[in-house]
């Protein structure tokens, strides 16, 4: 599935991918992808390893030559264009800054091979330090910072230049999880602050789902999903993005009955009714799709939902995973959220599950 959306409000857009394919050898890294990126967004492509993203951002960027289609920032066709020529820069996973300089100097370096004026470069790396929050680092050196000081350094560096579109080649993916979440606050900070358009890569499901106004999911050199995170993750449109996004149970089954946008599937001799993903019919096989955090775990005494046993009772930190086997042999993961008090379930209690229809969403197999 390709996937394109126009930009919001009139105007065109920030980068525009038409129709473009790239092939290494007997490989296929992208198949005829289409995709429109709104100015001033923050757009991610999510995916797993070798399904193309890495690609695409190259040649958004002029690192990669598609083998066909056309790649447009802000309405101009830059397939001929080298990077330099490209209103874009890029921030690697390697952040390749020069040892031997100091901050100001790594940030300052794109602006003296374009011979900018010495005054013009001293008012620019000022006012890029403090969006970073490191102007009391200009003269230190890159040996002397944090990861995350380094990290910020790269993205002065990038923006310098007044980028139309900023390229994040998976930056965050070399450093440890308390400080790529502080970075998340920083680059969500840095993007309201200039409005540029950020486009992220990263296989990393919550750094899209915090960081992006929209995402598209790719797998084997295609869009598969494209939308907002709370879309994408409550209505994923089949079984890859539902388990490539979140956690979920998994039903497998057949369609008992099916209208339009609802639908009920029978497996184990239960029915699960919910929403439908797409047109189904009666009868086929089909999979119901449920996030931990909207099973319910209700007291036995209880008339909605199923019966079932508790089977497993873990402690996640913030929150408990209950394992149950529902009627039918079902078995099933509810989330729910941890307390002084823990959890008031327990090996082998009697319970009933429930959940409400609008959660549960039924997929063509």
């Amino acid at each position: 599935m390709n996937a394109s959306s126009t930009s919001a409000g009139a105007g065109v857009s920030a980068v525009s991918v038409q129709h473009v394919t790239k092939r290494f050898n007997e490989t296929t890294a992208l198949d005829g992808v289409s995709l429109e990126i709104r100015r001033g967004e923050f757009f991610s492509l999510l995916g797993p390893s070798g399904c193309g993203k890495t690609t695409l951002l190259r040649i958004i960027g002029g690192f990669e030559e598609a083998d066909s289609g056309e790649v447009l920032i802000a309405g101009r066709n830059v397939g001929a264009d080298p990077p330099y020529r490209r209103r874009t820069n890029m921030i690697f996973q390697h952040l390749a800054l020069f040892p031997h300089l100091t901050v100001s100097e790594n940030i300052a370096f794109g602006l003296e091979m374009k011979k900018v004026s010495r005054t013009e470069i001293d008012r620019k790396v000022g006012d890029i330090l403090k969006l970073v929050r490191l102007e009391d680092y200009g003269k230190r050196k890159i040996d002397e910072l944090s990861g995350g000081q380094k990290q910020r350094v790269a993205i002065a560096r990038a923006l310098v230049n007044e980028p139309e579109v900023l390229l994040l080649d998976e930056p965050l993916g070399a450093l440890d999880l308390q400080l790529r979440l502080q970075m998340h606050d920083e680059l969500k900070r840095i993007h309201r602050a200039i409005g540029s358009t950020f486009i992220l890569v990263t296989h990393d499901q919550t750094e899209a789902i915090t960081l992006s106004d929209r995402i598209a999911v790719m797998n084997a050199g295609q869009i598969v999903q494209l939308g907002t995170p709370a879309d994408i993750y409550s209505r994923p449109i089949n079984r890859f993005v539902a388990n490539f996004i979140g956690h979920a149970n998994f039903i497998d089954g057949e369609v008992a009955a099916a209208s339009e946008n609802k639908g009920e599937l029978r497996a184990g001799g239960v029915i699960f009714a919910g929403r439908t993903a797409g047109a189904l019919r009666s009868g086929q096989p089909a999979t119901a799709v449920l996030r931990y955090e909207h099973l319910r775990i209700l007291p036995a005494s209880s008339s909605a939902g199923l019966s079932a046993v508790v089977e497993d009772v873990a402690f996640h930190g913030s929150s408990f995973r209950v394992t149950v086997r529902a009627e039918g042999g079902i078995r099933l993961v509810s989330e729910i959220a941890g307390s002084e008090d823990g959890v008031q379930v327990k090996l082998g209690d009697a319970v009933r599950v429930d959940w409400r229809p609008e959660s549960l969403t039924i997929l063509d197999q």
